[in-house]
């Protein structure tokens, strides 16, 4: 099946497991899990949303069966950054700071003038500090930072606690 071995997906996404090769529309096919099998889970793929252990056992006409070696899956949490600082602060720039987070694949920083309604982002930060500049003189911000375990944002951590600094 594919893949084989072991795949790791974030929180919140799928993995789709497939036989490998052509299937025979006469053959019959059934995903398992440690809990046994899965009902409902008769085609040649199956869609994994959780960790666990999958195999597929098919049977053909004549009732022989083969089952596949396992496929692990593992999905991955991430955590909301924490240890949030501010340094560097001079009068149109500040250098945020977190600390790492397990799995994580990036941050995204989201900052605004205090008082504001809306928030500016900053995304796909690759490190634990990012340098905003052009900012405002005098001013008091406020920024918090979340973790990403994929590329695309598509499985972050809660967004942190509020830091403030002003310029």
């Amino acid at each position: 099946i594919i893949p084989a071995g072991s795949i790791t997906i974030c929180n919140g996404l799928t993995t789709t497991l497939s036989l490998l090769g052509a299937t025979n529309p006469n053959f019959s096919y059934q995903w398992s899990d440690a809990n046994g099998i899965i009902s409902g889970a008769t085609s040649a793929s199956y869609t994994v949303s959780s960790s666990g252990t999958y195999d597929l056992t098919i049977v053909n006409v004549n009732g022989c069966s083969a089952t596949s070696n396992s496929v692990v899956v593992d999905v991955l949490t991430v955590s909301t950054p924490g240890s949030l600082s501010t340094s560097n602060i001079l009068l149109d720039r500040a250098t945020m700071n977190w600390a790492a987070v397990a799995n994580a694949n990036h941050y995204d920083v989201r900052f605004r003038a205090q008082g504001s309604a809306t928030w500016n982002v900053l995304g796909n930060i690759v490190g634990v500090s990012k340098t905003k500049y052009g900012l405002t003189s005098s001013t008091t911000y406020e920024w918090q930072v979340r973790s990403a375990c994929s590329s695309d944002s598509s499985s972050v951590s809660a967004w942190s606690s509020t830091e403030t600094f002003t310029t």
